[in-house]
C-alpha cells in the first residue's frame, strides 16, 4: 500500500524534460522530514511515466572520520534512507540507492551527471535552522551546478496556478513548454511574468534616479504580444503580466500574490554574464518563493 501524497505533484512536467527513455529522477533524501515532500514529487514521475527512481545520500568527510567502523557506518546510513522511502513511498517501490562523500552540491551534481539524471528533486524546507541554511544554501548551490533540471519540492496551497518566468530568451521558452506539458496534464492556470527593471540616470545635468521608458504602455503592449505568441507556439494558455521589478523579486512577488503551487524558471549551461544573470534569478527564486519551484533546462555537462 503506498503512501497518499499530502500536497499536489506535477507529473506531466516529464513529457517535456525527459530527454531519453525511459525518464530518471534522482532525488537527494538527507533523512529529513521536508524529504518526504520531495519523495513523493520523484514518486509522482515514476508512477506516471515508469521513470527510474535513485535516492542519493550525501555525507560529509568529517562525519565519516569519526565513525568507528566505516562499513557499519555506511550500511545504517543505507538501511536509514531505504526504511524513509518504503516508509513514505511503500515497499514495492522500486530504486536505487547512492551513498556519496562529499560537499552535498557537488556530488548530487556529480552523481546526476554521470547516472545520466533527466531530473534532480530536493527538498525547499528548512529543516536544520536558518544560521545553516544561510552558511550553506544548499538548494541554489544546486541548482547552480545540476546537469539537468531541478525540482525543489515544497508544500503548496493548492491553487491549481503556475507562475512562468518569461524574459523571451532560449531559456524561458524551456521553461514555457514545461508549463504547457503540465497544463495539459493538469489544467493548470498559467500566469507568464515578464520582469521589467527600472533604469537609472546619473551624470552631469541628470537627476539621479528612476528613468521610466518615454512610452511604458506601448513598450508593455509590444511584450505582452511576443509573450502571448510564445505561449500560442507551445500551446499555452497562460495569462501574460509585466511587472516592473526585478525578476529576482517580481516572481516571488506574483506567485505570493495569487498562491501559486508552482512557479517554473528557465536557467541554461552557458558561461559568462548571460548565464550568470539567468542563474541568479533562478537562485534567488528557489531561496524566495513560497511553493515549489522547477529550474527547467537541457541536459548539459557537469559544471561543479
Amino acid at each position: 500500500m503506498h503512501a497518499e501524497p499530502s500536497t499536489r505533484t506535477f507529473p506531466h512536467l516529464v513529457d517535456e524534460l525527459s530527454l531519453c527513455s525511459p525518464a530518471r529522477v534522482l532525488v537527494a533524501v538527507q533523512l529529513a522530514d521536508s524529504d518526504d515532500d520531495a519523495l513523493r514529487a520523484a514518486h509522482a514521475y515514476v508512477a506516471q511515466h515508469g521513470a527510474k527512481l535513485a535516492a542519493c545520500h550525501m555525507l560529509r568527510d568529517s562525519d565519516l572520520a569519526r565513525a568507528d567502523d566505516l562499513v557499519e557506518q555506511l550500511d545504517a546510513a543505507h538501511w536509514a534512507v531505504t526504511s524513509q522511502i518504503q516508509r513514505v513511498l511503500g515497499s514495492d517501490v522500486s530504486f536505487e540507492v547512492f551513498l556519496e562523500i562529499g560537499e552535498p552540491h557537488q556530488v548530487l551534481a556529480r552523481r546526476a551527471h554521470d547516472w545520466r539524471a533527466d531530473q534532480i528533486v530536493i527538498a525547499g524546507r528548512d529543516d536544520v535552522g536558518f544560521l545553516q541554511r544561510l552558511a550553506g544554501r544548499t538548494p541554489e548551490r544546486i541548482v547552480r551546478c545540476a546537469p539537468c533540471s531541478v525540482l525543489v519540492a515544497r508544500p503548496r496551497p493548492g491553487s491549481g496556478s503556475i507562475v512562468v518566468g518569461a524574459d523571451l530568451s532560449e531559456a524561458s521558452r524551456f521553461a514555457l513548454r514545461a508549463a504547457a506539458a503540465e497544463q495539459r496534464g493538469t489544467g493548470a492556470a498559467v500566469t507568464l511574468v515578464h520582469c521589467i527593471e527600472p533604469t537609472y540616470v546619473a551624470g552631469p545635468g541628470a537627476v539621479d534616479g528612476p528613468a521610466l521608458p518615454v512610452d511604458t504602455d506601448r513598450i508593455d503592449a509590444e511584450v505582452l504580444a511576443e509573450l502571448h505568441a510564445e505561449a500560442d507556439a507551445v500551446g499555452l494558455d497562460a495569462e501574460a503580466r509585466i511587472v516592473h521589478a526585478p525578476a529576482t523579486h517580481g516572481l516571488v512577488e506574483v506567485a505570493t500574490e495569487i498562491q501559486a503551487d508552482l512557479v517554473i524558471v528557465g536557467t541554461t549551461g552557458r558561461t559568462g554574464l548571460r548565464r550568470l544573470l539567468l542563474g541568479s534569478v533562478a537562485e534567488a527564486t528557489v531561496r524566495d518563493a513560497p511553493c515549489a519551484v522547477l529550474v527547467a533546462r537541457t541536459r548539459t555537462g557537469f559544471e561543479a
